[in-house]
């Protein structure tokens, strides 16, 4: 039984990952060609050049892999099961002893392959490379938007002294220069103290710690009763200030969707969100979508598993693999949804989160029980 199963395990391996990498370069190419017409528009513009069209195009990939795979899988699973099932394979591996439980099993074991992949590409690759094809844009189209917000960035930053600093940082130029930084010291009753306005900043060897260059400073002078009674202007050169947690990282992160940050990352926003006293639902919402998105990979396969257990007369490959296609349009347009409307729901965001990767699992096993039974 031993050599059966491993030799049943190598087959279906080759046959699903070949199934899957197929679907998933056809995918890959529709995309990198839409985008690269998309982008083309920009060649000759500025430093734009073809060589940065390529390079912008390219370093989409981490970021089409994870976004593709789930329903890449569940679509390459179906074609791969159905071709076998039509060859009859799956039928002289169950004669040969392989029940239902250990075909999951396999299945599961695949899954958990390919989960780790899409767990790397988003834990390593998409932001990174998100990131790198939003400065080099910027940079080649000498653009002063990084930020999609035309506001810039925002940030709030607890003082020792129980002040509170406001920082907005309106771009971010050659990859590392903050420009035009507004800095706003506010008193624990939210007066301003304090207006810093800064031409650049570039952080220094310790993380957090920025230089800024051309400030213009304005102090206001407040009486005991709250009231301004005057204000001090000083222009310097150059001044040091410490931005806490605020490194040249965590901005350029906040360019970045939230889904596409890393998980450390959106945990530190949860607890800088918590700490400040602002809105961090959309952040948790992110962390557990992104904690639980592997396992989606898994759900695909066994979602898919019930077709190699579906007799040919009730429908060709053909007709199969459009079935796979719907439920994985399905499953990405319900992850949209959460990631869309989640924000507004009142339920928990790790409940809101995981419910569409549950609702696929009792699918995926009631189908499976359902023809397995039958068959």
């Amino acid at each position: 039984m031993d050599w059966i199963r491993s030799l049943v395990v190598r087959t279906f391996y080759k046959e699903m990952l070949l199934s899957i990498g197929a679907v998933l370069l056809g995918f890959f190419l529709v995309l990198v060609t839409m985008d690269g017409l998309n982008e083309a528009r920009s060649v000759g513009q500025k430093d734009y050049t073809l060589a940065t069209l390529v390079g912008v195009t390219l370093l989409g990939t981490p970021d089409y892999m994870y976004r593709l795979l789930p329903i890449c899988t569940l679509i390459g699973g179906v074609l791969a099961l159905s071709n076998m099932a039509a060859r009859s394979e799956l039928i002289v591996w169950r004669a040969s002893g392989l029940s239902i439980r250990q075909m999951i099993g396999i299945v599961t074991s695949l899954g958990v392959v390919l989960a780790l992949l899409v767990g790397f590409l988003g834990e390593t690759g998409v932001a990174k490379a998100n990131e790198t094809a939003r400065s080099m844009k910027s940079i080649a189209l000498q653009s002063d938007q990084y930020f999609k917000n035309a506001g810039g960035f925002w940030g709030r930053q607890n003082l020792p002294n129980g002040d509170v600093r406001m920082i907005n940082v309106r771009t971010i130029v050659k990859g590392d220069t903050l420009k035009d930084v507004r800095l706003y010291e506010l008193t624990s009753e939210f007066a301003l103290k304090t207006l810093t306005v800064a031409q650049s900043a570039m952080e220094t060897e310790k993380a957090g710690v920025w230089t800024l260059s051309d400030v213009h400073q304005i102090q206001l002078v407040i009486n005991p009763a709250g009231v301004v009674t005057g204000q001090t202007e000083q222009v310097l050169r150059q001044q040091t200030v410490n931005l806490g947690d605020y490194t040249l990282e965590n901005i350029r992160f906040r360019g970045l969707s939230y889904v596409s940050l890393p998980l450390m990352q959106l945990r530190e926003r949860i607890q800088n969100a918590q700490e400040t006293g602002q809105r961090s639902r959309e952040f948790e919402l992110g962390f557990w979508q992104k904690l639980f998105y592997p396992l989606s990979i898994v759900v695909m396969l066994l979602l898919a598993l019930p077709f190699a257990f579906m007799q040919t007369r009730k429908g060709g490959v053909g007709v199969r693999v459009m079935t796979g296609i719907f439920l994985g349009l399905l499953f990405f347009i319900m992850n949209s949804m959460v990631q869309f409307l989640g924000p507004l729901l009142s339920y928990s965001p790790f409940v809101v989160a995981v419910a569409p990767i549950l609702l696929f699992l009792m699918i995926a096993m009631l189908w499976l029980w359902k023809v397995t039974r039958v068959a």
